[in-house]
């Protein structure tokens, strides 16, 4: 059996060495950081090549829907009583920017008001150098859309 580190630190500076690693889990804590990129860069920084970061978030919902304008309406009230949870965060845009060699989701939705669509998925850290990967990466993600439903 293999050791398990758990950490609860602030997510933008991992307690961690670099490339040490096998997989980072976050369960709905990329809503709440206060610089998402900065959050994803590091843990890709603690990941070992080929490492794994498993995730699951409620993200933005669909432009133009209702559920969106609620989001972006309540957002600053929201951020203030709920620990800085942005729930119109768009998450899946900053997964797909990081640099991950891959990111693969679904989305899916509960019947939790204002915090839905919902996101899980994989993202893969480069194996290779991160600025030359970025120009090889294949990924296999999307945009969640209105009326998206999956079972995970």
């Amino acid at each position: 059996m293999k050791d398990i580190q758990l950490h609860g630190q602030p997510a933008e500076q991992l307690p961690v060495a670099d490339g040490t690693l096998d997989a980072v889990v976050s369960t709905y804590v990329l809503c709440s950081v206060t610089d998402i990129d900065t959050t994803l860069k590091d843990i890709q920084r603690v990941l070992k090549p080929g490492g794994k970061f498993v995730f699951m978030e409620h993200v933005a919902a669909a432009d133009g829907t209702c559920t969106r304008t609620v989001q972006d309406g309540i957002t600053p009230i929201w951020k203030t009583v709920f620990d800085h949870c942005h729930p119109n965060r768009e998450t899946w845009i900053n997964l797909e920017k990081a640099g991950f060699a891959t990111v693969d989701y679904q989305t899916f939705r509960l019947s939790i008001p204002v915090v839905s669509p919902h996101m899980a998925g994989v993202a893969t850290r480069t194996s290779i150098d991160p600025e030359a990967e970025l120009t090889h990466s294949h990924r296999k993600s999307r945009q969640p859309i209105a009326g998206d439903i999956y079972d995970i």
